[in-house]
């Protein structure tokens, strides 16, 4: 639950019913930070359907220009740049400049208002590129998660939803194997399960766990969900029966979402986002993502205009809500193709035809558990400017840095304690290299998996 590391470390160590004590008190935090301020108002208002099912463009201007004639009053840099007129169409949106993470790292300052209205959410996003640390306008947080919960709703088909859900929030210690592998967070309605100990021995637990909790919906990182199901199928377990899975973090490939939902008798919505902006589009049957009504996503070429219909570019979101900490034509380093309409599946909503860079590789450890999320091995290690994993073997793990002027050698023995606190004993070696090489869709690869 974001716990900082005394915390953790207070967490780990102590007995189930403490765990889940400290557990629901973190949730409390977390749902008065996400469901404060309108986030009533924003739920009994939004029609999820409608925002899918129909294009009202009209709609995002007026929000566009409200953004802009906020941002060219509170914002320092958005007051030397921004045009005094307001735009006549969503079109001229590519007349304004692209922000970079760069330059959110360079000067943070320049990019959010010293007077916030409502307040800020102070996050941090890790990946291959380094970290960044940023803001959100709380506004834009308590729309997200109402259009978070309505779109749970409409996926379970019902309005109090309980969510079994994967992500990186800690349940027990990685070394421990003796279930359960799963807590519920009351204050979310939710069964938070471990990402750390799912693999054929275990995969049991889980599903009893969660048929037990009777969850109507599985969230969170899709590699888990697959996984489980990858297990369910290869012993014929039928024993858990969803709604849905709505994945919020990396994609399925087609035929590993065809898994989930064979073994879970559900459908499947992935979503496409990111940390700095959050939830952005949703997936139809068809497998486009659908763009939601609370941002405006482009595909750009290298001079910042955005490409025909169909061509591959790089992509580049505008939160519509976040007004004192703007993200506009915010680049988050994906790469796709868009169409604007024409979707057989009948959402009108315009849509990423095409998303690169969403499936993740996993690592094996030398006990044969399948780990994909492991960014934060290289976490708190200063000079970094880029890391690559490299895996030929179960329980090895070679470490590929990209350094800066900064970076401290010694330092690299933080990754192996944090290795070994989250995945176990895992053989690890590292070396800087000049460049890592990039994938062909100009990022690099997190994790390459040599068998």
């Amino acid at each position: 639950m974001g716990m900082q590391p005394w915390k953790r470390r207070i967490f780990n160590n102590s007995p189930m019913w403490l765990r889940k004590f400290l557990a629901n008190m973190e949730a409390m935090k977390r749902v008065k930070t996400r469901r404060g301020g309108d986030y009533q108002t924003h739920y009994e208002q939004i029609n999820i359907k409608q925002i899918l099912f129909e294009n009202h463009p009209e709609k995002k201007l007026n929000q566009l220009n409200q953004l802009l004639a906020t941002c060219r009053s509170n914002i320092p840099y958005y007051r030397e740049v921004l045009p005094e007129e307001s735009l006549l169409n969503m079109q001229e949106i590519d007349q304004l400049p692209l922000l970079r993470k760069e330059d959110l790292r360079t000067n943070l300052r320049k990019y959010v208002n010293e007077n916030p209205r409502v307040g800020f959410w102070h996050g941090t996003t890790g990946g291959t590129a380094g970290q960044l640390a940023f803001v959100r306008d709380q506004r834009s947080l308590h729309y997200e998660y109402a259009v978070y919960d309505k779109l749970y709703a409409f996926a379970a088909d019902k309005e109090k939803v309980k969510k079994a859900r994967f992500s990186n929030v800690p349940i027990l210690k990685s070394t421990s194997h003796q279930p359960p592998f799963c807590m519920e967070v009351s204050m979310m309605k939710q069964l938070q399960c471990s990402i750390y100990h799912l693999d054929e021995r275990t995969y049991g637990d889980y599903l009893q766990s969660i048929s037990e909790y009777g969850a109507d919906i599985g969230t969170g990182y899709a590699f888990l969900w697959q996984r489980l199901a990858e297990e369910a199928l290869a012993h014929d377990d039928q024993r858990l029966k969803l709604k849905a899975v709505v994945s919020d973090s990396e994609g399925m490939t087609g035929e590993q979402k065809k898994m989930v939902e064979k073994a879970f008798d559900c459908r499947v919505y992935q979503t496409y986002g990111t940390s700095e902006v959050g939830i952005a589009a949703v997936q139809c049957e068809q497998g486009y993502y659908h763009i939601l009504d609370r941002v405006h996503v482009e595909v750009v070429g290298e001079d910042g205009k955005s490409v025909p219909d169909g061509s591959d570019g790089e992509i580049v979101v505008t939160d519509l809500w976040s007004m004192d900490a703007p993200f506009i034509r915010y680049c988050p380093g994906d790469r796709g193709s868009f169409q604007h309409g024409g979707c057989s599946c009948g959402w009108e909503s315009p849509y990423l035809e095409t998303l690169t860079g969403r499936v993740r590789d996993y690592i094996v450890t030398a006990q044969g558990v399948k780990v994909n999320h492991i960014a934060r091995v290289m976490g708190g290690i200063p000079g970094v400017r880029a890391f690559q994993y490299i895996q030929d073997e179960p329980g090895q793990l070679h470490i590929r840095v990209e350094a800066r002027a900064d970076f401290d050698p010694t330092k690299m023995e933080k990754a192996k304690a944090n290795a070994k606190n989250m995945i176990g004993e895992m053989r690890i070696t590292w070396e800087v290299v000049e460049e890592i090489e990039k994938a062909p869709s100009g990022k690099i690869k997190t994790t390459i998996r040599n068998f």
